[in-house]
């Protein structure tokens, strides 16, 4: 990867929102820089004046749908044993195959690398307690057995 030089401060210039390009030249300078040069290129021969701004919008969407939906699932959780007689189906496995649709749902999501610093951290700490938890419940499976396992949900 060739590492590009901003002509007016002879420094590296990474990609971000301080990056801005000629639209003349197509050279890369830092904001700072072009603003120092009276806001033209600072290339020789260049008398560039505009200026091309890559925006990098935020996606937090998807992480803000995953918190939504996984702070449903766990206050829904409380309901679960209402769906039992509906379903046919154990309260335990429901409540760990929807924990572990969340968890694999969230190693996906997580995975934005667009989204904000505060959405990836929320969505993170949410991901780290869902991991927990699911822990938690393979643990009390393990030791309780599927019945102790519903018992305890039912509380």
């Amino acid at each position: 990867m060739v590492e590009v030089i901003c002509p007016y401060c002879k420094s590296g210039v990474r990609g971000g929102p301080e990056v801005i390009r000629c639209l003349r030249c197509s050279t890369r300078h830092h904001w700072v820089c072009w603003m120092e040069h009276n806001n033209h290129c600072s290339v020789f021969s260049c008398q560039g004046s505009l200026i091309r701004i890559r925006v990098r919008r935020k996606t937090d969407f998807s992480i803000l749908l995953w918190c939504i939906l996984n702070y449903a699932l766990h206050l829904g959780v409380h309901f679960a044993g209402l769906m039992d007689a509906s379903f046919k189906f154990p309260d335990a496995a429901l409540v760990v195959l929807l924990e572990m649709l969340m968890v694999t749902t969230g190693i996906f999501v997580l995975r934005n690398r667009t989204a904000s610093e505060s959405a990836r951290s929320f969505g993170s700490l949410l991901f780290a307690s869902n991991a927990l938890f699911l822990l938690f419940l393979f643990e009390q499976l393990i030791t309780r057995g599927a019945q102790g396992l519903d018992a305890l949900i039912r509380l």
